[in-house]
């Protein structure tokens, strides 16, 4: 699926003026949002090869899987998924390796959820990183990080 995406890809992937034509409500507080990035896996039966078992292995589902990487609109729908990869990469490292950066762009934006430690590398590239606040040692988030989780 993603070899065939790979080629609908620039058509696919939808620019923030385009989208924020009438967006819709729960994303008006964003105006810049390019895309909402999110991994998903799909167990894959075990490998012969303990080299691919160890690879394969997520110790998050603890089981053998697939990964991918999914870009999607601010209306639902697809605008990039990312070649396989295997189950036990970080979400960091599929960012990082999948390409999806080629198609961000200065004043962007792009919404992930908290497993993405990547705002120093976007904000290289003039893109800004809406992730959900971390409670971390407090016992309450402040009224904005209510309103923007």
């Amino acid at each position: 699926m993603s070899l065939e995406f790979k080629t609908l890809e620039t058509d696919m992937f939808a620019s923030v003026s385009r989208q924020m034509e009438n967006p819709p409500d729960c994303f008006k507080p964003f105006p810049n949002v390019r895309c909402v990035v999110d991994c998903t896996s799909f167990h894959i039966q075990t490998p012969e090869n303990l080299e691919q078992q160890k690879n394969t292995w997520s110790s998050y589902h603890s089981q053998h899987e697939s990964k991918f990487l999914i870009g999607i609109t601010v209306f639902g729908g697809l605008a990039f998924v990312s070649e396989g990869a295997e189950g036990s990469i970080s979400d960091r490292k599929l960012f990082m390796r999948c390409g999806i950066m080629d198609h961000l762009n200065p004043g962007e934006a792009v919404m992930v959820d908290k497993g993405f430690d990547i705002e120093a590398e976007l904000n290289a590239i003039g893109v800004e990183l809406i992730i959900p606040a971390f409670l971390g040692n407090r016992k309450n988030f402040t009224i904005r990080e209510l309103m923007l989780n």
